[in-house]
């Protein structure tokens, strides 16, 4: 097997990421790779990292979902598009742990370097890529919260959710327009997700059955419902029987639009995407990704 050529993405005040992990991993990396590049991303240009991850085979990003949201918006730019890995180094790592990735760093570059490698769907919305969800609504409402109080740290981002679920007696309705190739509703609603992963907040909340390479979205609106019965639904895997629960529309689409009143604020990845509207459309095996051993992690 040809040795590699290698760039190590991380954001040195993100997440768990700390200098002695990053000299464990540089050594074990430097074992497979002919070229190793360390790439902080903390004040680098875009240009600076365009220019770094166009010339090699595999793109590393370490840290947390924000960083491998990060990265990933320069992957799918790259004329020759690298392999993407991910060592988990953040709260929820979601999208790590839907390619069955070792939570902890050195167990997570050995499984890397052993180079297994699966096709991934890939989200877009105007010139915005994402990995794992888009969402609007409550998503935010809690996620809002969570950075007030900076509790996620201790609790998990989702154990957060839960709580913040449990305070909010009324969740804020808006008025939704969305079309899609598969479905359209217009009515009220408290939330809308739209997933390729299965993980949200480190757990399988919304879309249990998700799977990354179908070349489909799974889309849930949640409309006129307590925050209580919402809490209660999630807490039992709410996506596999959805059509029974009143309430909640669940469904597969390709592309869709979401129109809201008023605009509402995105949840793209667990990170800030702008307002409403957006058109979203699905890019299937878009992206080759190392996994991980389902055993492993």
């Amino acid at each position: 097997m040809k040795k590699l050529s290698i760039v190590l993405c991380f954001h040195e005040d993100a997440g768990q990421v700390n200098k002695e992990t990053i000299r464990e991993l540089t050594h074990l990396i430097q074992k497979k790779a002919h070229m190793l590049t360390l790439l902080n991303l903390k004040d680098k240009t875009k240009e600076t990292i365009m220019n770094e991850l166009s010339r090699v085979d595999l793109v590393i990003a370490y840290g947390g979902d924000g960083t491998v949201h990060h990265v990933l918006q320069y992957v799918l730019q790259c004329d020759k598009q690298p392999m993407y890995a991910i060592i988990p180094g953040g709260t929820a790592n979601d999208f790590a742990r839907a390619l069955h990735m070792p939570l902890q760093p050195v167990k997570a570059i050995e499984s890397i370097l052993k180079l297994k490698t699966t096709v991934v769907d890939v989200g877009q919305y105007d010139d915005r890529y994402f990995l794992n969800f888009f969402g609007v609504g409550l998503v935010t409402d809690t996620k809002q919260a969570v950075s007030v109080a900076d509790t996620k740290a201790t609790l998990g981002r989702f154990s957060y959710y839960l709580s913040s679920l449990q305070s909010l007696q009324s969740p804020e309705t808006f008025q939704l327009t969305l079309t899609s190739d598969t479905k359209n509703y217009q009515g009220n609603a408290i939330m809308v997700m739209v997933g390729n992963g299965q993980y949200t907040g480190g757990v399988r909340a919304f879309f249990n059955q998700a799977n990354v390479n179908d070349g489909k979205f799974d889309v849930l609106i949640i409309k006129e419902i307590s925050a209580q019965s919402l809490l209660e639904m999630i807490k039992t895997n709410i996506t596999p029987n959805t059509e029974s629960l009143e309430g909640i529309d669940y469904f597969h689409a390709t592309e869709l639009t979401i129109e809201t009143t008023p605009n509402k604020p995105i949840d793209c990845d667990g990170e800030d995407g702008g307002e409403t509207p957006a058109k979203l459309f699905i890019q299937k095996h878009a992206l080759t990704m190392i996994t991980g051993e389902k055993s492993e992690g």
